[in-house]
């Protein structure tokens, strides 16, 4: 998929000097809503193979194509359990008065947490684990 908006004016950002995190930033800053921002860990990380003859652009490009993936995923996940996106904020405890929480933002925190701070995600048998130990603190 290409995308006019993404990855040319990504690499015209990158002229100047601007390198591909503060670029990816910038274009994050006029369209926080629908593009993410990424570091280094994220973009080495999360970021599709470059190709021979890639544009960074192109490479941004497709990693905005994966934050689409994982927010379809999110979709489906959240449709079985009978909500919708716009639900997924206030599920999670991310309402905030002062500014709008996107899903992209909540993807770009949840790739920020796991990647670049490196934390799991915890597996069902931690989450149970947990839960015991709310119950039994509770009785």
């Amino acid at each position: 998929m290409r995308s006019n908006l993404s990855d040319s004016r990504f690499d015209q950002l990158l002229k100047p000097h601007f390198g591909e995190t503060c670029a990816a930033k910038a274009l994050h800053a006029l369209r926080c809503r629908a593009l993410p921002a990424w570091d280094a860990y994220i973009r080495e990380r999360q970021a599709p193979e470059r190709r021979p003859g890639d544009t960074p652009g192109e490479v941004y490009c497709r990693f905005l194509c994966q934050v689409r993936d994982h927010i379809l995923e999110l979709k489906e996940d959240v449709e079985r359990m009978n909500y919708c996106l716009a639900d997924v904020p206030k599920l999670i405890n991310r309402l905030d008065d002062r500014y709008d929480v996107s899903l992209v933002k909540i993807v770009d925190e949840y790739y920020w947490t796991t990647i670049t701070l490196g934390h799991k995600v915890p597996d069902l048998n931690q989450l149970e684990e947990w839960l015991r130990w709310l119950r039994d603190s509770s009785s």
